[in-house]
């Protein structure tokens, strides 16, 4: 297998479970029906340049609430990528166990891709090389934004903060 190929199915199948900077968790809820976002997600524009050959993707589901007889846990509702013409890349489960209360960072290559949630929201996004794009679809979700952020900002159609514009559709 070539090197260029390997990195890719590598980027492509690694899963990691990380907090993501920046975002406060609460307790469950879920964005009221089923909608798709038209303009695509990117990670927060920076003037960094990066070399890494992969970027990451933190998808902010809805939760589900699990009772485990002590405690309610709520786990992030799964997810599953595309390629922009429609063909699955993979399914995420979007926890490593009914007691994650955070969602996976995903390590994709960068390029652009749609997400389809379990209740079929649909959005695109795009990952960039050493970048996190982070997706909030989850109601209890509080992105930290700055105040002026303007319109580098992507908004549910009942004007809910989901997260950052993609670079190139910024203008």
């Amino acid at each position: 297998m070539k090197l260029n190929q390997s990195l890719k199915l590598t980027a492509t199948l690694a899963l990691f479970s990380l907090s993501t900077a920046g975002v406060l968790n609460a307790s469950s809820a879920r964005l009221n029906g089923d909608f798709v976002i038209q303009e695509p997600l990117g990670p927060q524009p920076s003037g960094l340049a990066t070399r890494i050959a992969q970027g990451y993707l933190t998808v902010y589901t809805p939760t589900d609430t699990v009772d485990d007889g002590q405690i309610n846990y709520y786990p992030h509702t799964g997810y599953t990528v595309y390629t922009v013409s429609g063909n699955k890349i993979k399914a995420v489960l979007n926890r490593d166990s009914v007691h994650d209360e955070q969602p996976q960072q995903v390590a994709l290559p960068a390029g652009t891709y749609k997400i389809k949630t379990d209740f079929q929201t649909v959005a695109t996004v795009v990952i960039e090389n050493g970048k996190t794009t982070v997706v909030n679809l989850d109601d209890d979700t509080i992105l930290n934004i700055p105040k002026d952020a303007g319109n580098h900002l992507v908004k549910t159609p009942d004007g809910k903060i989901i997260g950052w514009k993609a670079a190139a559709a910024i203008n």
